[in-house]
């Protein structure tokens, strides 16, 4: 099970927090993309696709899944 935890720091401000379960070994590659602003990281799993990331402004994409084993399946 993935959980995803948010919290507000009153020195730091909003911080996210995120595991990944899975029942493999993941093939990661990182990416910064600065053709656009703002900026981007992305994290690209490169076995099945899946990707999140962060912008430049600190917005974040986090998701989860609720049945790893149903997921990894598909």
């Amino acid at each position: 099970m993935c959980i995803v935890i948010g919290k507000y720091f009153d020195d730091i401000g909003w911080v996210g927090f995120k595991n990944r379960d899975r029942n493999y070994v993941p093939e990661l590659s990182f990416e910064h993309l600065t053709d656009s602003q703002p900026h981007r990281l992305l994290m690209h799993d490169d076995m099945t696709g899946y990707m999140e990331g962060i912008n430049l402004a600190g917005i974040a994409v986090l998701s989860a899944s609720l049945q790893v084993m149903d997921d990894e399946k598909e």
